[in-house]
């Protein structure tokens, strides 16, 4: 039994390492292009092996993300495009994380604080008419009053 474990979890271990690849340039230590199984590609700089530096990454949904690697985390200051709109600011591990602005494609948009991916803090939240616009308080992602009283 114990045989047939070891043999299980090296064959899930050694298939998740070939669901990724180098698929152009130097993705050792140079310019290169990975991608994953998913189709999602890093178009940038590579160290050792891994990520850093400025650097690109198209998502298998077509969601890009420019901004920073250090340390195999993704961070700084980036812009991200979603389907419904496009995100500029602090990232932190791939989420959100930080003072950053999300406008959505119909004009209204949310200047202010973000926490893991959602908006957590004081903010700005204005509609379509730039004039327009007043202060807001998120906890979670979720209000912390009416905004909009």
């Amino acid at each position: 039994m114990k045989k047939l474990f070891l043999i299980t979890t090296l064959y899930l271990f050694s298939s998740i390492s070939w669901s990724q690849e180098c698929v152009e340039g130097d993705c050792q230590d140079g310019s290169g292009v990975y991608e994953w199984a998913d189709g999602s590609r890093y178009i940038s700089q590579f160290k050792n092996g891994n990520p850093y530096g400025e650097a690109k990454i198209i998502m298998a949904n077509g969601d890009e993300v420019v901004g920073e690697w250090i340390e195999d985390h993704f961070y700084s200051h980036g812009e991200k495009t979603y389907s419904d709109g496009k995100y500029i600011g602090d990232f932190k591990d791939n989420n959100r994380h930080g003072q950053g602005t999300y406008t959505w494609f119909d004009g209204n948009k949310y200047i202010g604080a973000w926490k893991d991916d959602k908006r957590d803090g004081l903010g700005i939240c204005m509609g379509k008419n730039p004039i327009m616009h007043i202060p807001c308080e998120w906890k979670d992602g979720i209000p912390a009053r009416n905004n909009f009283d």
